[in-house]
């Protein structure tokens, strides 16, 4: 009886055997797709083409890379990470972008949200994120430790970097190094700084580049020594304590993108404060605006393909719109940008010895 069932037995071996093959084959292949995944997170939103033909033109120079799942597609989408705030209209203007984007370049995008600048830097890191906005402080750290590339700057009021003004009391002793006809300074920083030494200004806080890590690496530079600063936590809080007088000599708040003594607050408490308190000086415009970066190993013809997307959708009144309410902030323009448009803030800031990891923290 044995010997007569024992070759449908083997038979039915064989067949367990070649199943359990197909299966280890299976998993193993799906473990290497995963491995070879840029986007391991689950996507907050998901959106792919809503039709087959891109109308973006890829670089016929660039050859895509081959992986298991590759970038731009369903299992491994082009990941927006974001940070959103109370603003209602970001992640709505956010899903228009990339719904833009999908269309059309023809890749498959995600958009994924993050708490703060440190967790979206981490997640970029790791090659969750692929592309992103960022404030120059964020971009610092970012490039400092070769998570992302500047891409495109953003025209803010159609300037694309701002700088720092420094205040003092009209009835000071101080030199005014600057013209406000023209709003432009009329001395160099070396002239213009000097007579603040041994004096206490007022800062900012350490959050602000322009109000504090600008200033003191701007006199770190040139080695002249002030008092230790007043901080006062706000720009408008600078110009009320030169206004007042008795709390610090000068003081430094953000310039050439505009001037915290025309806010409405500063404007009611004190109406005369543009005869009171004057610019001394008034730096380059050496602060990049917000810019948009890509992870550092996304594949070029995927950035080819989103640039000359975007390169596009900003010369439109709706594409603008659209990047505005996203980032919560105005936005009048893109252009172009490298590594080289921070080298003099990335000077200044390493020689004001703020630690950038505690600036994006704070």
């Amino acid at each position: 009886m044995l010997d007569n069932h024992s070759p449908r037995r083997n038979r039915d071996n064989l067949a367990m055997l070649i199943k359990r093959l197909i299966l280890l084959i299976m998993l193993l292949s799906l473990t290497s797709c995963a491995q070879g995944s840029t986007n391991k997170l689950a996507p907050s939103l998901l959106i792919t083409p809503t039709s087959e033909e891109p109308t973006a033109t890829l670089d016929p120079n660039i050859t895509p890379s081959s992986t298991p799942f590759p970038p731009g597609t369903e299992a491994n989408p082009i990941s927006l990470g974001v940070i959103y705030t109370d603003n209602v209209t970001q992640p709505p203007a956010a899903a228009e972008l990339i719904q833009y984007l999908a269309d059309t370049t023809g890749y498959v995008f995600a958009i994924t949200n993050y708490s703060s600048a440190v967790d979206l830097l981490t997640a970029m890191d790791q090659g969750y994120v692929s592309f992103t906005w960022l404030q120059p402080e964020e971009y610092l750290y970012a490039s400092e430790n070769d998570i992302a590339k500047v891409e495109f700057l953003t025209s803010h009021y159609g300037l694309y970097g701002y700088g720092s003004n420094v205040y003092v009391r009209a009835d000071s002793e101080f030199q005014l190094d600057y013209n406000p006809d023209t709003g432009l300074a009329t001395a160099g920083d070396s002239a213009a700084l000097r007579q603040f030494a041994q004096k206490t200004p007022c800062l900012v806080n350490q959050r602000s580049l322009s109000g504090y890590a600008y200033p003191l690496g701007d006199f770190a530079e040139l080695n002249i020594i002030i008092n230790d600063p007043v901080i006062v936590q706000t720009h408008e809080s600078v110009i009320r304590a030169i206004y007042t007088g008795g709390i610090c000599d000068f003081g430094f708040t953000y310039g050439i993108s505009g001037d915290p003594r025309t806010a409405s607050t500063i404007q009611t408490e004190f109406p005369d404060v543009m005869d009171k308190v004057k610019i001394a000086w008034q730096s380059p415009a050496d602060i990049p605006s917000l810019n948009m970066s890509y992870a550092t190993l996304l594949s070029g013809d995927i950035r080819f393909a989103i640039t000359s997307a975007l390169t596009e959708f900003a010369k439109t009144p709706e594409g603008l719109d659209t990047l505005s309410r996203m980032n919560n902030y105005s936005i009048d323009g893109l252009r172009l940008a490298t590594d080289d448009d921070y080298d003099a803030l990335r000077t200044i800031v390493k020689a004001s010895n703020v630690d950038l990891e505690n600036l994006i923290s704070q």
